[in-house]
């Protein structure tokens, strides 16, 4: 025994004594090489060349996913079942597949199925979910598809009319879209939209709007901002097209929205520097409902504005402007009209305080202007009446 325990301690006294705690606080800090590092670089160039090879594929299906959507939803509205349709957006978007939505319904306005996205959005309506409406709209139009929204707009106001919605009922399920798109930065793109609904003998359905924005969402500046975005960014058609919407506004019997608007668009204008810009598209507004026999309509506008200190700046400069400008060569004679309708009206007051305003900016050859037009004017309407009396003769 003592042999075997002297040879023991001659083998401890030869190699080193470690501990597992020493050895295993060695391999820690001094890690052995990373190879496997090296092998997971290998790995992720694999999965990233497969996911590239994968990509087109996945897109196609996404693709058809979407065909097959905007197909399935068509098929219902046509069908007369647009409640299955509209349960079905309605579950993409409480999914959040937003974006899947808007590609369904850009899908169907691309594939000559606008009618059935304007039935779905009548149905979303009737079944009290318009805010289904406002938001897939507001994917269009914030998303840039001009023809795509004018499109299913077109569709769905149509599809109103013909059930016997009412206008004003419409429009107010439609208008949240404009403002939102206002709100989001596109108004050039709503400005656009209108344009092309214009353009295919939507004037209605435009001026309708314009009114529910302002009377429902309560957001003449949106409004304004649309009318701002056409004439900066369409240049003299834009311009035109804001004046249009704006006389059949008018003429349509929106006064007091149509004076707001005006104001809101000529505040827009002065912080930009070009208030001119806003009283030009004011007076062609004017003109044009002179022109297609409505001075009334000019007459109650400016009445709202003298009776609003703040803008009557805004009526005596628009009437200068009109005068001065003779924009047509018939501005003298639209100015006279007016003039002449608001006397006739009983209105002499008005014609008083704008004469006043008129004469205080040192404009005094102006009303002789117009007087002289008025004479010329009352003097044709005297001779056609006693013109008429002596044929009878």
């Amino acid at each position: 025994m003592p042999e075997d325990i002297t040879a023991f301690d001659t083998l401890s006294n030869a190699v080193p004594t470690a501990t597992m705690e020493d050895e295993l606080s060695s391999f820690l800090e001094n890690p052995p090489p990373d190879e496997p590092a090296k092998q997971h670089v290998a790995v992720d160039a694999e999965w990233e060349e497969l996911s590239m090879s994968l990509t087109p594929v996945l897109e196609g299906i996404k693709s058809g996913l979407v065909s097959a959507a905007a197909s399935t939803m068509a098929t219902a509205a046509n069908a007369g079942m647009e409640d299955v349709g509209v349960k079905g957006a309605q579950l993409l978007l409480g999914l959040n597949l937003n974006d899947f939505a808007r590609k369904v319904v850009l899908q169907m306005a691309r594939g000559n199925n606008s009618t059935a996205a304007g039935k779905l959005n009548l149905a979303a309506v009737n079944m009290g979910a318009a805010a289904l409406v406002t938001q897939l709209s507001a994917e269009l139009l914030c998303a840039g598809h001009v023809e795509e929204a004018a499109d299913v707009t077109a569709a769905f106001w149509d599809a109103a009319q013909e059930s016997g919605m009412e206008p004003s009922v419409a429009a107010a399920s439609a208008a949240p879209a404009v403002v939102k798109a206002v709100d989001a930065g596109h108004a050039d793109v709503a400005a656009n939209v209108q344009r092309v609904l214009i353009d295919r003998g939507y004037m209605s359905l435009v001026v309708w709007l314009s009114v529910a924005v302002v009377e429902h969402c309560h957001r003449p500046d949106a409004v304004a901002l649309g009318s701002w975005a056409a004439l900066t960014t369409q240049g003299a058609e834009g311009t035109q097209v804001a004046a249009d919407v704006a006389a059949m506004t008018m003429v349509e019997g929106f006064y007091e929205i149509s004076a707001i608007v005006a104001g809101e668009l000529y505040d827009l204008a002065c912080k930009e520097g070009c208030g001119d810009k806003a009283i030009e598209i004011l007076v062609l507004a004017a003109q044009q409902a002179v022109a297609i026999g409505h001075p009334e309509a000019v007459v109650a506008v400016t009445e709202l504005f003298m009776e609003d200190a703040n803008r009557q700046n805004l009526a005596i400069s628009s009437l200068i402007y009109m005068i001065e400008k003779n924009l047509g060569n018939t501005g003298v004679e639209d100015a006279a009209k007016v003039s002449m309708c608001a006397v006739q009206e009983k209105k002499v007051q008005l014609t008083v305080q704008l004469c006043r305003g008129i004469a205080a900016r040192g404009k005094m050859n102006l009303l002789g202007v117009v007087g002289g037009e008025i004479m010329k004017q009352a003097a044709g309407g005297v001779y056609s009446f006693l013109s008429r009396k002596w044929r009878r003769m």
